[in-house]
């Protein structure tokens, strides 16, 4: 029995090791992103995580929320240099559940975007899936909400996906 466990232990370190290094590897694949990557990259990701349905009335806009900060801050590269917003056209804001302080989440957010803390408004919500059984730490700053009201961006968007989308057929 002694025997086994120092051998799974053994087995447990060697792919931990093997893990990293593949993942190292696989890290040194992605060269800096290119503007048209970029391009791609945002729109996939909108596409994935975006608000894409086109309202019936009130204001056609690009909405993308998240919780992960890489993915914001990828999101944000691709608003930023791709389709050239500036920060003063972003109505950023934070969705957090009732444990969560949103004076904390507002300043987590405003360091990852580099948007002013003072231009986040907050939400208090609870997914209907999760109905309050949420783990009180799986969120700890919530969900970052970045939207931008410009119909013409939206349907640039909108175009961009399809043009991944027409790749495909």
């Amino acid at each position: 029995m002694l025997f086994e466990n120092r051998s799974n232990e053994k087995r447990t370190k060697r792919i931990k090791a093997e893990n990293a290094q593949i993942h190292r590897q696989a890290i040194k694949e992605i060269p800096r992103l290119s503007k048209t990557e970029l391009m791609l990259v945002g729109a996939a990701l909108y596409w994935g995580e975006g608000a894409n349905k086109i309202p019936e009335r009130g204001y056609q806009s690009v909405a993308f929320t998240n919780s992960n900060p890489q993915m914001i801050k990828i999101f944000l590269r691709y608003v930023r240099e791709v389709l050239q917003i500036s920060d003063e056209k972003m109505k950023p804001g934070v969705i957090v559940h009732p444990n969560i302080n949103p004076e904390d989440a507002k300043e987590y957010w405003a360091k990852v975007t580099n948007l002013a803390k003072e231009k986040f408004w907050f939400s208090i919500g609870v997914s209907r899936a999760s109905k309050r059984k949420m783990p009180i730490n799986s969120l700890p700053y919530g969900t970052a909400h970045l939207r931008v009201y410009d119909r013409k961006l939206f349907y640039r968007v909108q175009g961009q996906i399809a043009g991944i989308a027409k790749q495909i057929q």
